[in-house]
C-alpha cells in the first residue's frame, strides 16, 4: 500500500531533485518534461499539495530572499529528513510493487537515484521477478479459457502479455548494462 498519492509522489521527488524549489518551478518543472500529460495536476493543486506535504512534516519551506520575478516573494520547499526517507521507501516498492502499465513505476524509475545501484538493481530484479510470475498466471489463463475467450477479450489478453513482455525485456536490459542508472552518488 502507497502512503503517498502519484501527485504527491511526483512533488517530493522534484523537490528531491532540485534539492530545494517553489510551486512556479515545480510547474515549470512540469510543463517542460510533459509531466502534465499523465499527472492530472494544475498549478492550484501543486500549491495545495505542497501545503499538504508540509503539514505532514515531509517537506519545509522559507520564504525566498533572491526574488527573480514582480509578485510576492516565493516560498521554497526543501525535503525533511521524513521525507526524504519516505520517498526512498515509495521508490523502492514502486520500483518492485507496481502492477504492469502503473505510472508510479514511471515516477519509481524517475527517483531510482535516491538509492544505491546495487539497491536499485535489487529492486528492479525483485519487479522482473513479479512481472514473469505474472506473465506465467496470465498465459495460463489465457491458454485454459481460449476457447471460451471472445475474439476482443483474447485481444486484451495479448496486449497485456505483450506489455508485460516488453517491460520485462526493457527491465533485463537495464539490469545488463547498469550504466543506463545514472546515478550521482557513483
Amino acid at each position: 500500500m502507497f502512503i503517498l498519492n502519484n501527485n504527491e509522489y511526483l512533488l517530493l521527488s522534484l523537490i528531491w531533485e532540485t534539492k530545494t524549489s517553489s510551486g512556479y518551478q515545480i510547474n515549470s518543472i512540469i510543463n517542460t518534461r510533459g509531466y502534465r500529460e499523465w499527472a492530472d495536476i494544475g498549478m492550484t493543486s501543486i500549491y495545495k499539495i505542497l501545503k499538504k506535504l508540509e503539514q505532514k512534516a515531509l517537506v519545509s519551506s522559507h520564504i525566498t530572499t533572491n526574488k527573480t520575478t514582480q509578485g510576492p516573494a516565493a516560498k521554497e520547499y526543501s525535503l525533511t529528513e521524513k521525507g526524504r526517507i519516505l520517498l526512498k521507501e515509495e521508490t523502492e516498492k514502486g520500483l518492485s510493487e507496481t502492477r504492469e502499465r502503473d505510472r508510479r513505476f514511471d515516477l519509481a524509475l524517475s527517483t531510482i537515484d535516491i538509492m544505491p545501484l546495487e539497491k536499485a538493481l535489487e529492486f528492479i530484479k525483485k519487479r522482473i521477478f513479479f512481472l514473469e510470475s505474472e506473465q506465467k498466471r496470465l498465459s495460463e489463463i489465457y491458454m485454459s479459457q481460449q476457447q471460451s475467450i471472445s475474439p476482443s477479450g483474447a485481444l486484451v489478453f495479448r496486449h497485456t502479455l505483450q506489455f508485460i513482455h516488453s517491460e520485462i525485456y526493457f527491465l533485463e536490459e537495464i539490469v545488463s548494462k547498469k550504466k543506463e542508472i545514472n546515478h550521482a552518488n557513483y
